[in-house]
């Protein structure tokens, strides 16, 4: 059966490993959420721990305009 993870705090070296442990390797729908004002990012992944990565952390983090947009907001 499907579930929803959590995590907050993606800087912290502690939930990234959490985060790698559940979600490497799995494939999936994920959510981004603002916690300031509600709005979410949708998207889906083969690997979701890799796309992430991509979107957060690689590249300078660049993977998607409207997505960084929303972060740096």
């Amino acid at each position: 059966m499907p579930r929803a993870l959590t995590f907050t705090n993606l800087q912290d070296p502690e939930t990234r490993k959490a985060a790698k442990k559940a979600l490497a390797g799995k494939a999936g729908i994920y959510c981004i959420r603002r916690l300031k004002d509600g709005k979410c990012y949708v998207g889906s992944a083969v690997d979701l721990y890799d796309r992430m990565c991509k979107h957060l952390w690689q590249n300078g983090g660049l993977s998607n305009t409207h997505l960084q947009a929303a972060i740096a907001f």
